[in-house]
This record gives structure tokens, C-alpha cells and sequence, in this order.
């Protein structure tokens, strides 16, 4: 292997490592999205349609 093809390898390693420690960071700071958990209503505003539109069941 020359030089250049060391060096060519050795700087696709190091912005593979740069993104992939990127993207970690990003997804730790950001923390879980909330933008797919179903939001929570008191039980007084719950009717038996709502709880199904809430995907629990009425009858309980």
C-alpha cells in the first residue's frame, strides 16, 4: 500500500469518526422526541370515543 493510499484510508476513517461522534452528541443533547408520544388528557375529558381515538379501552 503507498503513502497515498494510507493517507486516502486514514482520512475516510477520521470523517467517519467525526460524524458518527457528531451524531451521537446531537441525538444526547436533543434527548428522545416527544413528537411521537400520544399526549396524555385527564380522565374528566375522556369519553368513551376519545379513549378509543386514544387508543385505550372504554370498558375498563
Amino acid at each position: 500500500m503507498s503513502a497515498d493510499h494510507l493517507l486516502i484510508a486514514l482520512g475516510i476513517t477520521a470523517l467517519s469518526l467525526a460524524l458518527v461522534v457528531y451524531l451521537i452528541i446531537r441525538f444526547i443533547r436533543r434527548g428522545l422526541s416527544s413528537k411521537y408520544q400520544r399526549p396524555t388528557k385527564s380522565t374528566k375529558e375522556m369519553t368513551p370515543w376519545n379513549a378509543l381515538n386514544a387508543g385505550e379501552d372504554p370498558s375498563l
